[in-house]
């Protein structure tokens, strides 16, 4: 079996015993859920993902493994960050950058970012729509905890003045 992650292939090599029956009883729950429930929960993907992990012996980490843009946009539409809020913190972000430090985080970085956070959560989002709200304050904290010391209250007052 084999897995392309950020432009590098994986073999999972033999499957051993070990690794078949993690990943069997993973799968045999996760068939079981969809059956019933329809939904997965945030350590249902969790146990998810680490079994492909350990299918593939570790090759490879849990993040590395977690939605990039590809596997993002083949996700169902309810488990994405809804675009009008992704514009927002996108235009938010555009409109600070010149106040933060913005070594080792792209435009699409920061855009995978805050896709993977929500990700992450979205089963909560699902049973309580109004924590959307605690997401957004929470990403538009990672910009404030990301501006220089000098210019913290000017990029307070930009996202202040964008959430109005």
């Amino acid at each position: 079996m084999k897995i392309s992650l950020n432009n590098k292939e994986y073999e999972s090599g033999k499957i051993t015993r070990e690794k078949y029956k993690k990943f069997a009883e993973v799968y045999e729950s996760l068939l079981g859920k969809e059956k019933t429930a329809q939904t997965f929960s945030d350590d249902d993907l969790d146990r998810m993902v680490e079994a492909i992990v350990q299918v593939f012996g570790n090759q490879f980490t849990f993040e590395e493994l977690i939605p990039n843009a590809l596997v993002y946009h083949s996700l169902p539409e309810n488990f994405r960050l809804p675009e009008s809020l992704e514009k927002i913190l996108l235009e938010v972000r555009k409109r600070v950058s010149a106040y933060i430090d913005q070594e080792g985080i792209s435009d699409q970085g920061y855009r995978d970012l805050v896709r993977t956070n929500f990700v992450k959560q979205w089963d909560v989002f699902r049973k309580d729509p109004s924590l959307i709200d605690c997401y957004m304050d929470a990403q538009l904290g990672m910009l404030c905890m990301w501006a220089r010391v000098e210019n913290k209250t000017i990029v307070k007052n930009i996202i202040e003045r964008t959430q109005d």
